[in-house]
């Protein structure tokens, strides 16, 4: 299924169907999911040159999957968590050519303790996370713990 020039070119709740072989493009927001009560999951698809998120999700209550996809060319953010989202798996996929934002964004309403029993159920660890792109020459980057 291809899906181009909309405004919204899917926007999903509830019950979302998996996205398989679909190609978003061209769009204000790729795939947009919102208040999904069953799993989400992306796979085999390119989302790409799409103006705010290309996958955007919001209150997740379910798990989302992105799997063997590409994201690329997206004006603002490629992808954006934003508040809890129960669950979110990103295997080998490539987000690439962020023009004026973040390839990956995560959000969450209420800040995490780490250190906390709750933290430690929730989370497995250890967590992997490659980025490849142009490294950033004016400033130091860093991650800072308590």
């Amino acid at each position: 299924m291809d899906v181009s020039l909309a405004q919204e070119a899917m926007k999903i709740s509830q019950v979302p169907p998996d996205l398989d072989h679909v190609t978003v493009k061209s769009s204000i927001y790729g795939v947009r999911s919102a208040n999904a009560s069953s799993p989400l999951t992306i796979k085999d698809s390119s989302i790409g040159s799409n103006v705010f998120a290309a996958v955007m999700s919001d209150n997740a209550n379910s798990p989302l999957t992105i799997r063997d996809s590409i994201i690329s060319d997206n004006v603002f953010v490629g992808i954006q968590i934003k508040d809890r989202s129960k669950g979110l798996t990103i295997e080998n996929t490539v987000v690439s050519n962020t023009i004026n934002g973040h390839g990956f964004s995560y959000t969450e309403a209420d800040p995490v303790n780490f250190c906390s029993y709750e933290a430690e159920n929730m989370t497995s660890f250890p967590i992997y996370f490659e980025a490849l792109g142009k490294s950033l020459t004016t400033g130091d980057c860093a991650k800072v713990g308590y």
